[in-house]
């Protein structure tokens, strides 16, 4: 039976805790060959705050609206798939620093209806997205 949108009952959490909201997106784990490496990108570029076994890293977003943690027991997204899109703050900025990071663009940005979005692979061979609103 599908919960409501509204509907919290049998679970507490949901209303002392922003990131169990029903239907919400607010954790990621994310395929890493190198989860060092992949930590410290994410952070770089989205500033993610890294924490806990540094061989085995969890993130929070800025926001603390998203969590998570790096795998490397997991098979690398590396053909496109269910697509994940980050949003930035300066499109043309974000891809400045991705560009530092040395990874692979897939697309340019491009203007997609009021967005603008591009596709990169990170530094282990992801695709993702990164999204922002316009204009550019």
């Amino acid at each position: 039976m599908a919960q409501s949108k509204d509907d919290s009952s049998g679970d507490a959490a949901a209303t002392d805790n922003p990131l169990a909201r029903h239907g919400k997106v607010s954790y990621l784990e994310i395929p890493a060959v190198d989860a060092r490496r992949a930590a410290a990108f994410y952070n770089a570029v989205f500033s993610w705050n890294i924490r806990g076994n540094p061989d085995s890293p969890s993130f929070t977003d800025p926001s603390g609206q998203l969590i998570g943690r790096w795998h490397a027991d997991r098979p690398i997204a590396a053909t496109p798939g269910f697509g994940i899109y980050l949003y930035v703050v300066g499109i043309d900025a974000s891809l400045a620093h991705v560009r530092d990071q040395g990874v692979t663009f897939l697309t340019e940005p491009r203007e997609q209806g009021d967005i603008w979005i591009a596709t990169i692979k990170d530094t282990e061979g992801n695709h993702l997205g990164i999204w922002q609103f316009s204009p550019r």
